[in-house]
């Protein structure tokens, strides 16, 4: 209370009109900004709620029509004519990649502008430095085989020796093209790249594999093992990873002439069958050692 008045004594609480003749004209502005009515929360309401983003227009609220190749992830069909988010007519597969608008900078765009940015020097020297430390990432499969049989060859050690083991090293040998591949595709020119890169991997797995075994695991290895060891074996890790670096080539290619993200950093066919052969020699070997062939 101050002068003998309380709040409650001002205008505006006890119903008596307001005399507007000394405010000032920009308080007045102010309070007519203020003042609620009708209009004001209609123009409020478009304000907001007429927005482009915030509203689903005809031709956004209908699936978009494929109206260029392009191509399904899974089997390969062409879904011109069909539309983002309709199940392929092939195989079912329901993809959401679409192409491009007019105007966009998508995937293919980037894509076209790394690529442009890598000389095919720098792609060799980069290749070179990734099959160098490839072969060694596998050895963790090497490792796993060779606890699994000084632990006596039981079921399980026969287990780790012919499925375990060559599944790990069959996958460790392409991981890190696969990767590129699928990650950093512009560090690629060509398909041959990945197939020399993923040999060259299986040859500097085999040779550290041989070192183990030969200086190592093996006492006083005799000469037909060492020969052994550096023919049919080397041409087994040889073989396998390149069959591997042909589906992750295949992967590249596609991707790099579709302009499409690839679905997988390898075809699972080819690694499937590169793992059965190498399982398929890991049970002849261990056959063959449990038959004396090699003492």
């Amino acid at each position: 209370m101050a002068n003998g008045h309380g709040i409650e004594d001002e205008p505006i609480y006890g119903g008596q009109p307001v005399d507007a003749s000394g405010i000032d004209p920009s308080e007045a502005i102010a309070d007519r900004t203020l003042e609620y009515t009708d209009t004001h929360h209609e123009i409020a309401q478009h304000s907001v709620f007429d927005e482009p983003g915030y509203t689903i227009s005809a031709d956004q609220d209908q699936p978009r029509l494929i109206d260029r190749p392009w191509h399904c992830l899974n089997c390969d069909y062409n879904l011109q004519g069909c539309h983002v988010g309709q199940p392929c007519p092939e195989c079912g597969h329901i993809q959401y990649d679409r192409p491009i608008r007019h105007g966009e900078l998508g995937y293919a765009s980037w894509l076209q502008y790394k690529a442009a940015q890598v000389s095919a020097i720098q792609s060799w020297l980069f290749l070179a430095v990734l099959a160098f430390v490839s072969g060694p990432l596998a050895i963790v499969g090497t490792l796993w085989q060779t606890v699994q049989v000084q632990s006596g060859l039981d079921v399980f050690g026969l287990l780790g020796v012919i499925m375990i083991a060559p599944m790990i090293e069959e996958i460790m040998k392409v991981l890190a093209i696969a990767l590129v591949a699928e990650l950093k595709p512009y560090w690629v020119c060509t398909p041959g790249q990945i197939v020399i890169c993923a040999a060259l991997s299986g040859l500097g797995f085999a040779v550290i594999e041989n070192a183990m075994y030969l200086l190592v695991y093996i006492n006083h290895p005799t000469p037909a093992i060492i020969a052994w060891r550096w023919s049919v074996c080397v041409a087994l890790h040889v073989g396998c990873s390149t069959i591997v670096g042909t589906g992750v080539a295949n992967v590249w290619q596609r991707t790099m002439l579709t302009a499409q993200r690839p679905q997988v950093p390898f075809q699972l066919n080819r690694l499937t069958l590169a793992i059965i052969i190498h399982a398929s020699y890991n049970a002849l070997a261990t056959l063959l050692e449990l038959a004396g062939v090699f003492q």
